[in-house]
């Protein structure tokens, strides 16, 4: 039975009860990480897990103490699913739901799991995606090109966890981008449509809270110039691994 880590604050009952409700008929682990909450845990503002300037610069705002939290959380989860002996598991937030078939997909996903090290699971964008195969009648394991998708739910290996861990601290970018902005050493792919939904709270989001007012200053120039590279590595990227997957179609 495949783990799912999902990420919910200790005062949000509300959307632990629905995800409780919904994961019922589903065969799969459901295990609760108590999200991260900075202004009880003060310890994520210090240097060695964010950093303030940087993000400044990157993204022309500040960050909110929610994405702080969201970043260190999913961190969290991957802590623990490292601590098991589990080949792969999914990471989730507190706002989404499978869909009917979920864990028939997932299963299909996992035979295909020497193509890749994160599997995004949810919102996954159709523009520019290559369907590498059909995992059932309009089912698709592929790969993206553009957009970053948003992190409510995707499964990870043993390798790109132990990767995440070590790599993306201190924080320098929200968690989306930083998640999907494209690496050689770990291998992306996506289900189309996804495997989970957002849920009724998904407009209410606890976690990330809202952003920062983005202000004109002199850091304008240079958070434009890293959304560019940004865009740039990873469709580079993405492409060379397409070229990659079509040729392992044609054998």
């Amino acid at each position: 039975m495949l783990d799912c880590y999902v990420i919910n604050l200790d005062r949000d009952t509300k959307r632990w009860r629905r995800i409780e409700e919904t994961f019922a008929s589903v065969s799969l682990r459901v295990i609760r990480v108590p999200a991260i909450d900075v202004s009880q845990d003060p310890r994520y503002l210090e240097d060695h897990f964010f950093c303030a300037d940087r993000f400044h610069r990157q993204l022309n705002r500040s960050a909110t103490n929610g994405e702080i939290g969201c970043y260190g959380s999913h961190l969290k989860a991957m802590k623990l699913f490292l601590e098991t002996a589990a080949p792969c598991a999914i990471i989730a937030e507190d706002d989404i739901c499978p869909c009917i078939n979920a864990v028939e997909i997932l299963e299909l996903c996992k035979e295909y799991s020497h193509l890749w090290d994160l599997l995004r699971l949810a919102k996954c964008r159709t523009k520019n995606f290559f369907p590498y195969t059909e995992l059932m009648s309009g089912i698709y394991l592929g790969t993206n090109v553009t957009g970053f998708s948003y992190t409510a739910a995707y499964m990870i290996n043993r390798r790109a966890a132990e990767f995440f861990t070590n790599h993306l601290v201190p924080m320098t970018l929200p968690y989306d981008l930083a998640l999907f902005s494209g690496r050689e050493e770990i291998r992306e792919m996506s289900v189309v449509p996804g495997v989970f939904h957002p849920n009724e709270m998904e407009k209410e989001s606890t976690i990330c809270g809202r952003e920062q007012r983005k202000i004109f200053g002199k850091h304008w120039l240079v958070s434009r110039f890293t959304k560019i590279r940004l865009r740039y590595v990873r469709y580079k990227l993405q492409r060379k691994r397409i070229r990659e997957l079509q040729k392992l179609k044609m054998k």
